[in-house]
């Protein structure tokens, strides 16, 4: 059996370059498979994600190990440094009110990220007012506890789609998937070239 990297992705739109360049081979309803890469959609939060990878656990034993967990996704960033438009690696992750973080296998990471659980705007931004976190999102948390359940590390790449301090446009978000979509994989893949992972 074979060592697999699974990637998981919340949106199918994050995934919209990845998913055409190249051919993937559906095993259940949102997990796919190529080469030695699979393909896990599951949808936004901690919920579906826990859904999704008990599922995803259900049919591994049939395909191989898992050998890294992979989060591709979009982030709204809290540090204004990070560029809006631009894919940056994620150092460890936060649950919002817990103790509990989880370092990516990326040593040279310099950003945090926090998971929540709905989400944050410059309406509600006072409710993480105590938090330390570079961006935000709502699945890399519980992806990271599966990965080290599983045993196996995480990597995570997370594409600057907003600004918490800023008003939240959804219809620029979602104008910006295609290209967050492709410097995501992109980022993954040179991660991949430069660290000689197979």
């Amino acid at each position: 059996m074979s060592a697999l990297n699974i990637l998981i992705i919340a949106h199918r739109m994050e995934a919209y370059f990845l998913m055409r360049t190249e051919e993937w081979l559906t095993l259940a309803n949102n997990i796919f498979r190529h080469d030695n890469f699979l393909l896990v959609f599951t949808g936004q939060g901690r919920e579906n994600v826990r859904y999704m990878l008990e599922k995803m656990e259900n049919i591994l034993p049939n395909l191989g190990t898992p050998a890294i967990f992979v989060n591709l996704g979009t982030a709204g960033a809290r540090n204004m440094d990070l560029i809006m438009g631009n894919v940056y690696s994620v150092r460890s992750v936060k649950l919002q009110k817990s103790p509990d973080v989880f370092y990516g296998m990326d040593n040279s990471a310099c950003f945090d990220c926090l998971t929540v659980d709905r989400a944050l705007s410059a309406e509600n931004l006072e409710m993480v007012s105590d938090e330390r976190f570079d961006f935000v999102d709502m699945e890399l948390w519980e992806i990271a506890r599966s990965a080290k359940k599983q045993g196996v590390p995480f990597l995570s790449f997370k594409y600057v789609s907003d600004y918490l301090s800023r008003p939240l446009d959804k219809n620029a978000i979602r104008h910006l998937s295609k290209d967050a979509s492709k410097k995501l994989w992109n980022s993954y893949l040179n991660y991949r070239l430069d660290n000689d992972l197979v």
